[in-house]
């Protein structure tokens, strides 16, 4: 998965030194409903476009023929978490947000709507 990142296009995209506001394993905190909520973001960063992206990395893989269900699946499992995390950036700045799971092992962005 590490080898896969390194050498692959999106993998040199999202960890490209030349992002704004770029971090790894970021604490974040905030109040979601009433709850203080804390979080450890595994990567964000601003783009070229000022878009605050949050990625959700996921080193598993799958062997079956429907990776597109699989994707889908995984999708649905973390948007939940996903949109918290955008809840919380939103508090903190007025930037569009996209969240997405970055799945090495497949060469996919796959991006979360929350």
């Amino acid at each position: 998965a590490f080898t896969a990142t390194l050498d692959g296009d999106i993998g040199q995209w999202l960890l490209s030194g030349r992002h704004q506001q770029a971090a790894c394993e970021l604490p974040v905190a905030g109040l979601l409903d009433g709850r203080l909520v804390n979080a450890v973001i595994d990567r964000t960063f601003v783009d070229d476009d000022g878009v605050r992206w949050i990625i959700e990395y996921k080193s598993g893989s799958h062997a079956g023929a429907d990776l597109e269900g699989f994707l889908a699946e995984e999708s649905a499992r973390y948007a939940e978490q996903l949109s918290r995390y955008r809840r919380l950036f939103q508090q903190l700045q007025d930037l569009p947000v996209n969240t997405a799971l970055y799945l090495p092992r497949h060469g996919r962005l796959q991006m979360v709507d929350g």
